[in-house]
């Protein structure tokens, strides 16, 4: 989810003057991601969350809804 953020928001999160614009909670990524399972769901793939985002409460509140 992280280098789906960088490329959607073209934010590098290690980027001294932009990483504070790096955020995995915009609604365009969270937009997309949904569109991601909504895909995997209706052809029976299973998707999960790793690294950072996975760690977030935010986050993974969100996506247990989708």
């Amino acid at each position: 989810m992280s280098d789906l953020t960088m490329c959607a928001l073209a934010v590098d999160r290690r980027g001294v003057r932009v990483a504070k614009h790096f955020n995995l909670c915009h609604p365009a990524v969270l937009k997309m991601v949904r569109l991601i399972i909504d895909k995997c769901n209706e052809r029976g793939i299973e998707s999960c969350i790793c690294g950072h985002a996975a760690s977030d409460t935010r986050i993974v509140e969100k996506l247990i809804d989708y």
